[in-house]
């Protein structure tokens, strides 16, 4: 079945947006307080990962080279903290905006640019390091 969309009349004012839904409102609320916690989520991965290898006994001197194994395992704890906090700024604000709350992409391309940067710069120095 055909959907009919309705065309106003030249001369006539187009019909407003539908307003936002309290949970848009909601979404895109909580989706900002998930950007403003990017920046304590990476300084906490930080800690996370050097207090994960400092467990292993690894001093983080400069001429001291971590196995792969013992980076992995300090290294995706610390990512996934990161990447939740972003993952979930970019998901509520794109759920704000279905909601009709059109300044959710803001929060969602915010989240969702630091977690692909941050991705894909721990996996380079992965493969570099």
């Amino acid at each position: 079945m055909a959907r009919q969309v309705r065309v106003p009349a030249p001369g006539s004012e187009p019909d407003p947006p539908p307003a936002p839904t309290d949970r848009a409102r909601r979404d895109l609320r909580l989706a900002w307080v998930n950007v403003a916690l990017i920046v304590p989520s990476i300084v906490l991965a930080t800690f996370l990962a050097g207090g994960i290898l400092a467990l292993q006994g690894f001093t983080g001197d400069p001429g001291e080279s971590v196995p792969l194994a013992p980076t992995l395992l300090a290294a995706v704890p610390a990512m996934l903290v990161v990447l939740a906090t972003t993952a979930t700024a970019a998901w509520l604000g794109v759920r704000a905006c279905r909601g009709g709350a059109n300044g959710g992409w803001i929060p969602a391309l915010i989240g969702g640019a630091v977690g692909g940067w941050f991705l894909l710069v721990n996996l380079l120095a992965l493969l570099i390091g």
